[in-house]
């Protein structure tokens, strides 16, 4: 759909040319997604629209919007898998992911779009490890719960501890003794240096030592630079940016500074060959 006119309140779409992409984020969505709850978003949404909780609503074009966001996940993927793209892509979308179940929405997002992508890079286009990192100052409960006895994906989140929802304890490591997820709980007064020790010391190494064939980072900026109703705030003063940027695009790309790095990729709510990383 034009991009534009789809973001016009009251416009509605068009789908001239993005059947094929609809329908192919929708088949990648099923894979990981109870059939029952995406048939119950779509029937929602038609019929204008309702609460999935107390705070995840359905609007009339929700379901159409999560799955042009579902697509844009995907073409992320493709385009880090793309040797002559330089291993890198970064995907703006709404609404954000991480907190959906199986079979259930919950903290505003609907289906759980990084999940999906990561499951669409192993099973579609046929890598073999794949990692995800998770800096938001809530948990991402729903990629936890979704990749958590699957040892080919490495999940890593920074996140305020006991907030929003209340899951991500350091000692839930995965199941089947995969050890694939680190969860590292940071208390509301911690701030930069505390973060800085996580990234250098944790992080990287933690997933530099899985070898990932593609990272994902997941990029949640509920913590950067104002106050907000939680109290994680990184206040990130003028000469420490660049740090933040360097580590989050090694992590992205590759967690390696060469050009040997696995691809990134960078979702914004609101990572084969040469390796490569996905930032969305």
């Amino acid at each position: 759909p034009n991009v534009v006119e789809f973001a016009t309140p009251g416009a509605e779409p068009t789908n001239d040319g993005c059947s094929e992409a609809r329908d192919h984020a929708l088949e990648q969505i099923l894979r990981v997604h109870d059939e029952i709850y995406v048939g119950y978003v779509e029937e929602v949404s038609r019929e204008g629209g309702g609460k999935l909780d107390g705070d995840t609503y359905l609007a009339p074009l929700s379901f159409e919007v999560a799955l042009l966001a579902q697509s844009a996940w995907l073409d992320a993927t493709d385009h880090a898998l793309d040797e002559e793209n330089g291993g890198s892509a970064f995907a703006l979308v709404r609404p954000p992911g991480h907190h959906a179940l199986k079979d259930r929405g919950m903290g505003f997002c609907l289906f759980n779009f990084c999940t999906v992508a990561a499951k669409y890079a192993l099973d579609v286009k046929g890598l073999e490890r794949v990692a995800i990192f998770d800096w938001d100052v809530h948990h991402g409960n729903g990629i936890a719960a979704l990749i958590d006895d699957d040892a080919r994906i490495r999940y890593c989140s920074i996140h305020e501890e006991n907030n929003f929802p209340r899951t991500g304890k350091a000692s839930e490591t995965g199941k089947a003794g995969h050890r694939n997820i680190l969860n590292l709980p940071l208390d509301a007064l911690n701030g930069w240096n505390e973060y800085e020790q996580l990234m250098e010391k944790k992080v990287l190494p933690w997933m530099k030592e899985f070898d990932p064939q593609l990272v994902f980072v997941s990029a949640g900026f509920d913590a950067l630079g104002r106050t907000y109703p939680w109290a994680l705030v990184l206040r990130i003063k003028s000469q420490l940016k660049n740090d933040f940027l360097r580590w989050h695009a090694t992590a992205a790309g590759g967690l390696r500074e060469n050009e040997h790095a696995p691809p990134g990729l960078l979702w914004r709510w609101g990572g084969a060959r040469p390796r490569r990383g996905l930032l969305a």
